[in-house]
């Protein structure tokens, strides 16, 4: 017989509580007191009563889904690098940072976003299919994607060995991979942290693949898979050195001004990667550093730079490092001597 009594005790109304808030999304009041009554030898009135004159009655169902809130974080001085386009990087200035950097026992680094080109991944045949040229098939194309799900250290040759004898309308993508693979192990050697963020360059292998690859894949692939490296979706990273904070982003926007916007927006000092242009400015009040530091690539290994010319400002190779929380900016204008 249904308990028709005037109290409920705590331990029921806990039950009801909790049974309420983990209820499927799309089942009604009326239909969880139906089902709860029978179960717990109340009456559908009852319960209907008790729910409704309680506090946690018009509880929404938490998101399952993933907040995006927690981007990653570099403490101490750092050496960052922004659009080093590996492997079409500019190798004289970048070893010319790297030299720097030993000189100031700087054991950090940050890449700051499109560290590598993948240009070989640019452009693809609509079909996949040109036996003629030797461009990559369907059937390679199925075998990456099934790797891309499951990938794991022991696949990685054999994923290479996939890619080694297929090119694309942009060139060979095994030789890419391999070349990039041997600056980042050159880089590795040199720091004892590198933290890597993706820019739009970086997804060029998820187009590819036509679905999202995990950064952790991506990491595996590369070689970047050591206790050194943190490899991060994030386009953006947080960097504290001497108690002043930086942020590190390769943003969506990247026309003249944008960091000044991004400063002003985070109110924090902006290190701003995407556009390739160096500029040392402040947001409007004058309290927050807005710097676009150049590119570590080479301009003159750039096909799509060199062969058609445009009227945008020209491409700067440029780096920077956070060091006691101060900015030293590094380009064509900098005296190495002096600074050593």
């Amino acid at each position: 017989m249904a308990n028709n009594g005037k109290f409920w005790t705590d331990e029921e109304l806990r039950r009801l509580q909790n049974d309420w808030q983990c209820r499927p999304a799309d089942m009604t009041g009326n239909k969880f007191s139906e089902l709860w009554a029978e179960e717990h030898n109340r009456t559908k009135t009852a319960v209907w009563l008790k729910l409704r004159s309680s506090p946690w009655y018009s509880y929404i169902p938490t998101s399952e889904y993933q907040r995006w809130n927690n981007p990653p974080m570099m403490e101490g001085d750092a050496f960052v690098l922004l659009d080093a386009h590996i492997p079409f990087h500019h190798a004289e200035f970048i070893s010319k940072c790297l030299d720097l950097c030993k000189h100031w026992k700087i054991g950090q680094m940050i890449l700051g976003g499109d560290a590598l080109d993948f240009h070989a991944f640019a452009e693809f045949p609509p079909n996949f299919e040109d036996n003629e040229r030797g461009l990559i098939d369907s059937k390679s194309r199925e075998s990456l994607v099934k790797f891309a799900d499951t990938l794991k250290p022991k696949d990685r040759e054999r994923m290479l060995g996939i890619l080694a004898d297929a090119e694309t309308e942009s060139g060979n993508v095994g030789e890419e991979i391999r070349e990039s693979r041997k600056i980042l192990k050159a880089l590795e050697e040199h720091f004892e942290n590198i933290l890597w963020i993706m820019g739009n360059h970086e997804q060029r292998v998820t187009r590819l693949l036509r679905r999202v690859l995990d950064v952790q894949s991506v990491s595996r692939l590369m070689g970047t898979d050591s206790p050194k490296w943190t490899v991060s979706p994030y386009y953006m990273a947080t960097l504290t050195s001497a108690g002043t904070p930086w942020r590190i982003e390769h943003p969506i926007n990247s026309g003249k001004g944008s960091s000044k916007k991004l400063s002003s927006k985070f109110l924090t000092n902006i290190i701003m990667g995407h556009n390739h242009h160096f500029s040392i400015t402040t947001d409007p009040s004058g309290t927050f550093y807005a710097i676009e530091p150049g590119m570590g690539g080479d301009e003159e290994r750039m096909g799509y730079v060199q062969q058609r010319d445009n009227a945008a400002d020209k491409h700067m190779v440029g780096a920077i490092i956070i060091r006691d929380g101060k900015p030293t900016p590094l380009n064509r204008f900098t005296d190495w001597e002096m600074l050593k």
